[in-house]
């Protein structure tokens, strides 16, 4: 399953559940994190070639373009 599904599925719970944002907004530090992780394991990159706070709003993570 890739990135655009994903996203799409959030998009999808977030119109059903519009409740669900500030919990979203919570868990974007953490869930960042791991994907900093993820990121470095999966490139072989050191941890530091990665910004450690996301850089993006939610309103970019959650645009299809």
């Amino acid at each position: 399953m890739g990135i655009n599904e994903h996203r799409r599925r959030i998009i999808d719970d977030l119109a059903d559940s519009p409740s669900l944002k500030p919990y979203l907004l919570t868990i974007l530090g953490s869930a960042y994190e791991t994907a900093r992780k993820r990121a470095k394991a999966e490139t072989g990159l050191s941890l530091e070639k990665f910004p450690v706070d996301c850089p993006y709003s939610i309103e970019f993570l959650l645009d299809a373009e």
